[in-house]
């Protein structure tokens, strides 16, 4: 920083002041990223107390109600449905028709011999199958209450039924 000439001098002091610019740039988009993360985060809060719709197989049954569940389907069929106690044993296993996209395939809390099956956590598998006897792919979800939310690494996380997920993973949210 010992110019011989004005042209160097000129030529440092444009791009000092350039670099102070950019440096002003920068902490202003930090800043505003900061803002937004807050906001993103203050709006997610809402979530706490609604229900959510998430990939998952695992469901609640109380009082002979089952949380609702439901499969999304590739083309149209017929799915089984395997319903298995917290032990991991069959508890109920049924058949309905689906169809393209989203079907509710939530149990009926009844038992093979028509007894409502004790409270506790359950958990479901589909196979589904088209006309042809061909494998249908297909994602199963399960709805529940979101009980709390939190902030790791700037990740929302929220908590539904005991399980965890990220809120990116949420495919539907109601009241």
């Amino acid at each position: 920083f010992n110019p011989m000439d004005n042209q160097q001098f000129v030529s440092q002091l444009t791009e000092l002041t350039s670099l102070e610019q950019l440096q002003s740039i920068n902490t202003q988009l930090t800043d505003n990223q900061t803002i937004s993360q807050s906001l993103n985060n203050t709006m997610l809060l809402s979530l706490v107390g609604r229900r959510a719709t998430v990939p998952g197989q695992d469901f609640t049954l109380a009082g002979g109600t089952a949380d609702p569940f439901k499969v999304q389907a590739a083309t149209g069929g017929t799915a089984t449905v395997t319903v298995k106690d917290a032990a991991g044993q069959v508890v109920a296993t049924y058949q309905r028709p689906v169809t393209a996209g989203w079907n509710d395939l939530t149990w009926d809390g009844r038992l093979a011999d028509g007894s409502v099956a004790p409270d506790g956590a359950y958990t479901f598998s589909v196979e589904a199958k088209d006309r042809a006897g061909n494998a249908i792919a297909t994602t199963g979800y399960v709805t529940g209450e979101v009980e709390s939310i939190r902030f790791e690494d700037g990740v929302a996380i929220v908590s539904i039924a005991g399980h965890d997920y990220y809120v990116s993973e949420i495919a539907q949210v109601s009241r």
